[in-house]
Order: structure tokens, then C-alpha cells, then sequence
């Protein structure tokens, strides 16, 4: 194998490199599944792209005409760098002046300065319209979402619970890290919920404030809106978290930043 951050070739079974020392990290080989297992992981996560989908047209459709259509602010894109190991914190401790935020039917916890004010709805009136779709999986209860001050963009939470179902026990592997086979399907499956024009796909496996994460970016268009965003996978023993910032026309770069960093507060609770 070759070193990473060197580039000196080392033994395959060695430790670290023989140059420079650096650690030689291996990405745990995944474990192999049945065809039943795949199916029914991913008929849940689609179940979280219907949901989010959903909560983003309401948002959104409630916001439209507070926008200016003609705004020429530049949409800033967040991205984050990928990287070659394999786990990488990216949690962020939150100034002493932000307030805490707790939901407790999905068990969570995040910053946020004073003027982004968390609303809650519940998951299963936000999903009316899919109810033949979605109440079938088993949903969080509430879905949150953080309105930037500027009102040009907005942070959605929301997620599955796997607890008590057929998948819980094969779900162990996301405890360490979320392999790419779910972090992939996730991610393909916007296109065609949320008219998805490009995909930022991230390499990198992070950790928030303990929690495996996976990271992701994404444009798209709602109800003739362009959108950019920002988001994260986390998961949490059973549970299977979304939070997304999307970015609309004339939002602020430094709404993005502060977006970001609510987002890497996030923090289960038991």
C-alpha cells in the first residue's frame, strides 16, 4: 500500500509508514447482506427523501412570494473538503451566546444563535398528501425546521427510527460508520423528489459530536425556485437522522456559515 500523505510504499499488513510514520488506516470491510436487506433499507430511506421532499415544498411554497425573483445574489455553495481517513470529527462547539434547542420525541439537541427560531411540525400533518407511502415507515414524530433571520433559507431536521422493526438488529453497522451503500442511495434518491440538478457527492466519514455522519450537497429547483444544499446523514444507535440547510435565492453567505455550524451541534440525547 501506498502512504496517504507521503506517497511511500509500505508493506500491505504494516501499521504505519515506514517514511513518515503517518497511521495506515484500512476502511472496515462491509458486511455483505442479502438482497431482502438492501430492498427493505432502501424502501425506508426513500421513505426520509418523501418526507423531506414534502417538508421542503411546504416550506417553500409558504415562502415564495416573499421572494424577489429578481435577485442577483450569488447562491454560496458549502462544501466540505473530502477526505482520506476514516473518521474525521467535525462538531462544532457552539458560542456561549446560542441558545440550546431540544426536541425530545426524536431525541436531539442543537445551538443556535437567537434570531434562528426553530418551529416544529409534526411529521405525520406534513405528510398527509404521501400518507399511503409514508406512514407506513416508521417516521420521527416531529420534523424541525430553523429559518435563516434573513428568511432566504432554512435548516429542515427530520428522520426514521428503526427500533422494533425487521432492520434494527442488520442495522449495526451504521453504529460505527454509515457505509457507502446507504450513504448512496440516499443521496440518489433527490433527483427525483426534489428536481435535483446536481449532486455533490462527499468521500469523507465524519463524526458529530460522536455520531457516524456522512455529508452531502446537492442544487434543485422547487416550485421554480433554485435552491443550494447542505446537509448531513447521521445516525444514532437505531435512528437515521436528516438535517439540511437549503439555501434560496438572495440568502447570505454568512446565513450558510451559521447554517453549518447549527448543524454540526447536533447532538443526541437519552
Amino acid at each position: 500500500m501506498f502512504c496517504q500523505k507521503c506517497g511511500a510504499k509500505n508493506d500491505d499488513d504494516a501499521t504505519f509508514c515506514n517514511s513518515c510514520g503517518t497511521p495506515l488506516h484500512q476502511l472496515p470491510q462491509k458486511k455483505k447482506h442479502g438482497l431482502f436487506f438492501w430492498v427493505g433499507v432502501g424502501v425506508l430511506i426513500v421513505g426520509v427523501i418523501i418526507i423531506l421532499a414534502a417538508i421542503i415544498e411546504a416550506f417553500v411554497f409558504g415562502m415564495a412570494s416573499t421572494i424577489n425573483q429578481n435577485a442577483q445574489t450569488t447562491i454560496p455553495v458549502i462544501n466540505i473538503e473530502t477526505v482520506a481517513v476514516p473518521s474525521l470529527d467535525i462538531s462544532y462547539v457552539a458560542p456561549t451566546s446560542w441558545i440550546g434547542y431540544i426536541n425530545n420525541p426524536d431525541r436531539f439537541s442543537v445551538y443556535r444563535p437567537y434570531n434562528w427560531v426553530p418551529q416544529e411540525e409534526t411529521t405525520s400533518a406534513i405528510t398527509n398528501e404521501n400518507a399511503n407511502s409514508v406512514n407506513q415507515l416508521p417516521t420521527m414524530p416531529v420534523t424541525v425546521y430553523i429559518p435563516s433571520p434573513s428568511g432566504k433559507g432554512y435548516i429542515v431536521i427530520t428522520g426514521v427510527d428503526y427500533s422494533g422493526t425487521a432492520y434494527a438488529s442488520d442495522i449495526e453497522q451504521m453504529k460505527t460508520q454509515i457505509p457507502d451503500d446507504i450513504y448512496d442511495s440516499f443521496i440518489s434518491g433527490f433527483t427525483p423528489e426534489t428536481q435535483t440538478t446536481s449532486i455533490g457527492r462527499d468521500e469523507g466519514f465524519y463524526t458529530i459530536n460522536g455520531n457516524p455522519a456522512r455529508h452531502f450537497t446537492f442544487t434543485s429547483e422547487v416550485y421554480g425556485i433554485p435552491e443550494n444544499d447542505d446537509g448531513y446523514l447521521i445516525a444514532h444507535g437505531n435512528d437515521l437522522y436528516v438535517e439540511a440547510y437549503f439555501a434560496m435565492p438572495g440568502s447570505f453567505s454568512s446565513d450558510a456559515s451559521n447554517a453549518t455550524e447549527i448543524m454540526e451541534t447536533f447532538t443526541t440525547i437519552r
